[in-house]
């Protein structure tokens, strides 16, 4: 059955990772504890952990529409960092994370983004297509956050490197190398710190499912 809805999400998702991986690829190791002049903002290593936040929240819904065929989604949960990361730690994330959102588009038909999921804010539920694009939203705003953290610290950024033009070469084939991380690489002591990928932090979609604890095999998130 064809999914062009599914497929051009899915789509979209690998262009802002795509993105996202070359933005960070950008950075020296210095600049992880740079952080603008701004009360109370963060510091770039702690954007690159958030962004993988962002990408949990992705994984949340997928496993709310498929609870069964993904419930060893579960052991994403199990991942804790502390509030930052460095490059090659959170580019090895991205990878982790697009590995399980590939798994999760192959079970999404186009009938499933119509589908009501209940959150803690809408007892009657939310679109799954809903769900999606807030999260999706969610990276892409961190995403150019990256952006002008680069800008602000001299790099030479434009355009092209926060979006990507027809023809232009995706640096996602960089990424796609560590296909066959697993869960047991991030297993390194200084990712024991207490906040999860897991957790949704976008509060309009944050799933009860994942704030509660609740099992994964429920079929309802309430």
């Amino acid at each position: 059955m064809a999914r062009p809805l599914s497929e051009a999400i899915l789509s979209k998702i690998h262009e802002q990772i795509d993105r996202t991986d070359h933005l960070i690829g950008m950075l020296s190791p210095e600049q992880l504890n740079w952080t603008p002049e701004i009360a109370g903002a963060w510091s770039t290593g702690m954007i690159l952990s958030h962004i993988l936040d962002c990408l949990g929240g992705i994984c949340a819904v997928l496993v709310a529409v498929h609870p069964d065929q993904l419930a060893h989604f579960r052991r994403l949960r199990e991942m804790q960092v502390n509030n930052s990361c460095n490059a090659r730690e959170a580019r090895d994330g991205l990878a982790l994370f697009q590995k399980h959102i590939d798994e999760g588009f192959a079970l999404m038909e186009d009938t499933d983004l119509a589908k009501p999921i209940p959150t803690v804010f809408v007892e009657t539920g939310e679109l799954v297509l809903t769900l999606l694009l807030g999260n999706l939203e969610h990276l892409i705003n961190h995403k150019h956050q990256l952006f002008m953290y680069l800008k602000l610290m001299g790099a030479s950024v434009v355009s092209r490197d926060l979006y990507r033009f027809p023809g232009q070469r995706s640096f996602w084939k960089h990424v796609r190398k560590h296909k066959s991380l697993t869960l047991d690489h991030f297993s390194r002591p200084h990712f024991d710190g207490a906040r999860e990928y897991w957790r949704v932090i976008h509060e309009r979609v944050k799933l009860a499912v994942f704030a509660a604890g609740i099992n994964f095999g429920r079929k309802s998130l309430k």
